[in-house]
């Protein structure tokens, strides 16, 4: 846990769940994301929470919101494509509350035994219904055509 007092915008006082699980390189590349882009956000879960699976139990794997009213969607976005992240999710019509104009993310360092080096898993998540989220998502691949489809470009 000596690793976490070196963060900048991260600590481990934010619901990650299990806290001892988290994966030192996704906490610390989200951390200097966040830093380098000053970036409000919400850390929503890390190995707990609705959106748990595989990844998430592991500590590979994180969901957030980070605020884009200073700042377009997309190119948040894209300077999210910066990091090594090897797995990008967007939810477009993810809800923060706390946050103006926020943009849900899914971010992890999956095992490269399930991807290999160099290739990224990239998703847009859209709720299936709109007025009951406890439904599920649709996902649809990261694309240009999606992403003005669904409101990030």
């Amino acid at each position: 846990m000596e690793w976490w007092r070196h963060l900048r915008k991260l600590d481990h006082h934010m619901p990650w769940g299990e806290v001892w699980k988290m994966n030192p390189d996704l906490v610390m590349c989200l951390d200097q994301f966040l830093f380098d882009n000053s970036l409000d956000f919400q850390i929503l879960c890390g190995t707990q929470g609705v959106h748990s699976g595989k990844l998430h139990e592991q500590g590979f794997a994180v969901d957030f919101g980070v605020s884009c009213h200073k700042r377009r969607r997309f190119d948040v976005l894209i300077d999210l494509f910066r990091y090594p992240f090897r797995g990008i999710g967007v939810y477009p019509y993810g809800r923060y509350p706390k946050l103006k104009n926020p943009l849900a993310l899914h971010c992890d360092m999956r095992p490269l035994t399930e991807q290999p080096f160099g290739v990224r898993k990239l998703w847009i998540g859209i709720p299936k219904d709109m007025t009951d989220r406890s439904q599920g998502n649709n996902y649809y691949g990261l694309n240009e055509e999606n992403l003005k489809r669904f409101g990030v470009i």
